[in-house]
């Protein structure tokens, strides 16, 4: 069961170049197991996080409506 949620914004496969996670597909995947607890935003990327983090947590907002 879990029981929280961390959710990056930047991830790197194995042996691949960082990109954007895609945060559509995790919300789908929670969605979809029925999960109703808290969702942690997780912030490592270069961009400034002043700008970024607002513009994550309203798409992550979006997404989980």
């Amino acid at each position: 069961y879990g029981v929280n949620v961390q959710v990056k914004t930047e991830v790197q496969p194995a042996g691949g170049k960082k990109q954007e996670a895609d945060l559509g597909r995790m919300v789908t995947i929670l969605k979809d197991a029925n999960y109703h607890g808290p969702v942690v935003l997780e912030y490592e990327a270069a961009e400034e996080p002043k700008a970024a983090v607002p513009r994550y947590v309203r798409e992550l907002r979006r997404l989980l409506g």
